[in-house]
């Protein structure tokens, strides 16, 4: 298997290889859905890393409206993360079928 990062670095070495080969294959979309795949972990990344944060700062609240604002984003982010998750997994899933 070739590996993706030698794709980023080559796109035109590895269209003429597959058309040489008669391999049909959209190179150009697999490398859109890799970078699409790449910003989604980057922003998953994030969200978690400030999710994370605001939930350990969540037993710290001394009053019952600061920690209800707390959960309040906690809840939020992990909705996002769940939405992100879910793209990601359908890019990740399309990818692989390229691949």
């Amino acid at each position: 298997m070739i590996d993706i990062a030698f794709i980023r670095e080559n796109p035109a070495v590895i269209k003429k290889a597959a058309a040489d080969k008669m391999i049909p294959v959209d190179i150009d979309r697999l490398l859109a859905l890799d970078a699409s795949l790449r910003e989604l972990t980057t922003k998953i990344d994030a969200l978690r890393s400030e999710r994370n944060r605001i939930s350990k700062r969540i037993p710290t609240c001394h009053d019952s409206k600061a920690k209800e604002t707390c959960v309040k984003q906690v809840r939020l982010l992990k909705s996002e993360l769940s939405e992100l998750e879910r793209v990601a997994r359908n890019c990740r899933t399309e990818l692989n079928d390229l691949f």
